[in-house]
């Protein structure tokens, strides 16, 4: 059965920046097999954020926004897919008031304001926040970061990717008075040299989402156990690490995997994705390898991967 990408356009403008980035993301889920769903916010029917009725504090209506209007079909579909996808432009220094409803809403269903549960999700799936600006793409790392915590926290493990300095109009010479804040040469180069590298990370992660938790892959081995690390070479490695050929990560690099439950050096391993490393100070993830037939809980799969992740503020999502 083919696995189900929700896709979310936060953004008004059809074929400009934010809009691009999503369509390949989720063009790159749709070439390994997965089936999208796609949802326009400016193009909905009349909605709303959070009202704060807290209906969705009552056990028959945990993780359920109560709320009925043009989200609650976003807000289902989420809840029954595989994978998110959305992506929102940053106006003023924040996402659109559109994303800025469906997040409220999102979130707040499944916060429990206990302290033991605070989650209340049951289906934890991929996310994949995209943010496009006229700013930087440094400016708004805080506000990213945020985010990602937040939507790992509540939705599933998250990865982000940000695209500053975008080219906002095809022609700054047409506009009504000068735009000297902006360097419209500069921003028209940036267009044609880096963004193209930009869609091609989209696609690729898009296409890395659909493969999660119980697929199958194959690890290629470059550190294999008893070896040491080719920089840090006090870091000893008590397990097989590689990387799956053909899945791209955040960092651009082909994606890495712990390999647990094989006791002896190998140079290529085929299992099952058990876990998910989510690193909150880093911009990659670690996927967590093992044979078809073994099993590994949280506590378990830390204490062997220990030796790397010390160095991380990580949480294992299973």
């Amino acid at each position: 059965m083919s696995k189900k990408i929700v896709v979310i356009n936060a953004g008004p403008r059809n074929g400009w920046n934010t809009d691009t980035l999503i369509t390949e993301a989720a063009k790159g889920a749709q070439s390994k097999g997965a089936e999208i769903i796609r949802f326009e916010l400016f193009r909905l029917e009349k909605y709303t954020g959070c009202i704060s009725c807290f209906g969705c504090k009552h056990n028959k209506n945990k993780g359920h926004c109560v709320c009925r209007d043009g989200l609650t079909p976003v807000l289902d579909a989420i809840r029954e897919a595989d994978g998110l996808i959305i992506g929102s432009p940053n106006y003023l220094s924040e996402m659109t008031a559109s994303f800025r409803a469906l997040y409220e809403r999102l979130i707040f269903q499944n916060l429990t304001y206990n302290i033991e549960t605070p989650c209340c999700n049951l289906n934890e799936i991929p996310v994949l926040f995209i943010m496009t600006s006229n700013a930087p793409d440094s400016m708004y790392t805080a506000l990213a970061q945020n985010y990602q915590q937040t939507l790992t926290r509540f939705v599933g493990p998250t990865n982000v990717l940000v695209s500053g300095d975008t080219l906002q109009l095809k022609d700054y010479s047409k506009t009504d008075w000068p735009w000297t804040v902006f360097d419209a040469e500069a921003k028209l180069k940036r267009r044609e040299t880096v963004f193209p590298e930009e869609i091609k990370k989209a696609f690729a992660m898009g296409a890395a989402m659909v493969k999660m938790i119980g697929d199958i892959v194959t690890v290629t081995v470059d550190r294999p156990l008893g070896s040491y690390h080719p920089k840090y070479k006090d870091m000893y490695y008590p397990i097989n690490y590689g990387y799956i050929e053909g899945i791209i990560a955040p960092d651009g690099e082909e994606q890495d995997a712990y390999i647990l439950g094989v006791d002896k050096p190998v140079e290529r391993f085929t299992g099952k994705i058990i876990a998910i490393v989510h690193r909150y100070d880093d911009v990659e993830e670690k996927w967590v390898v093992c044979p078809t037939d073994a099993s590994f809980n949280k506590e378990e799969i830390m204490e062997l991967i220990r030796f790397q992740e010390q160095y991380y503020q990580s949480e294992i999502i299973m």
